[in-house]
């Protein structure tokens, strides 16, 4: 985990005990010029999403694209911890396909709308880029979200499962959210010793 990264869990767990997000800045040290000017554009009425934006971040555009996105959804539904912690997941060894369902369930369930939330997930990978179409065009077209995912043949059958049982339920959001979390914990080295070990018999 770099510097930076270590600074931001700081800030979440500060965030989460409830201290104010300017103090919580200045934890980092008066002389800290880089989270001294974020505090300053956070006082002079930005929100921290924007002030992180207008920075010059220690990590390239498209992670600092993606942290912008993750606090910014953060801040519209009131949990900003968390998408700064999910964030940190990510750069940390968290598939980009389980992220990309993390960021989508927060940026739908903080109101984005479906189709801008679509547009501006990060997608480095063939696949999401290819998948980040067809959601689209399906939704343009009024369809399901889950057929596009199964037409798209990118994540396990029972993502799109969760997902559209999701969005004939009204609790799509939520499911995408539940989703993503299975899937990462299906990728953990001790949940597929343990499956390999059950298909033996």
């Amino acid at each position: 985990m770099s510097k930076f990264q270590k600074q931001l869990n700081i800030l979440a767990h500060l965030l989460d005990c409830g201290v104010g997000l300017p103090k919580a800045l200045d934890s980092f040290g008066l002389d800290n010029d880089l989270w001294q000017g974020i505090k300053e554009k956070v006082l002079g009425g930005e929100t921290f999403s924007t002030a992180l934006e207008q920075s010059p971040l220690p990590m390239n555009e498209d992670n600092k694209k993606m942290l912008v996105l993750m606090v910014k959804a953060g801040e519209l539904g009131g949990v900003m911890e968390i998408t700064i912690r999910r964030f940190i997941d990510n750069m940390n060894g968290v598939s980009n396909h389980v992220m990309f369902l993390r960021m989508f369930g927060m940026l739908v369930s903080s109101g984005v709308p479906v189709l801008e939330a679509i547009k501006n997930i990060p997608a480095k990978h063939q696949s999401l880029i290819d998948l980040k179409k067809s959601l689209d065009i399906e939704i343009r077209n009024g369809g399901m979200l889950s057929y596009a995912m199964l037409q798209a043949d990118v994540f396990p059958r029972f993502v799109v499962t969760m997902v559209e049982y999701g969005e004939l339920t009204g609790s799509f959001p939520e499911m995408v959210l539940r989703a993503a979390d299975v899937l990462e914990e299906s990728e953990l080295p001790w949940y597929k010793k343990w499956v390999k070990k059950l298909t033996r018999y």
